[in-house]
């Protein structure tokens, strides 16, 4: 049996970072050793190194600064919203009546 290469996934969504093992890494995917369960599943899953839930890395440290990246990303995002959100909070909030609206007592 080919020996094992470590991955270790950074896992956006749940935000950890995970130790995988791996038969295979090439540019873009990673083939990870199944893990035995009692279907008896032996081949390895294909994952891309990159994608929208999940990165692979050689190291813990490059794993966590990849981590670390996406959720500043996600910051930033919720920051510029949150500007936009008050900026249309502070519009409805200064709307004055028309001259001409109905007073009701």
């Amino acid at each position: 049996m080919p020996a094992l290469i470590i991955m270790w996934c950074a896992d956006h969504d749940l935000r950890k970072i995970v130790q995988v093992k791996c038969s295979k890494v090439t540019d873009k995917s990673v083939f990870i050793v199944p893990k035995p369960n009692i279907y008896n599943y032996t081949k390895p899953a294909r994952r891309d190194i990159v994608s929208e839930y999940c990165s692979f890395h050689k190291t813990w440290q490059k794993a966590h600064v990849a981590l670390l990246a996406k959720t500043e990303r996600k910051l930033n995002t919720c920051r510029r919203r949150l500007e936009q959100l008050q900026g249309e909070y502070g519009n409805v909030k200064g709307m004055k009546p028309p001259a001409d609206a109905e007073v009701q007592p």
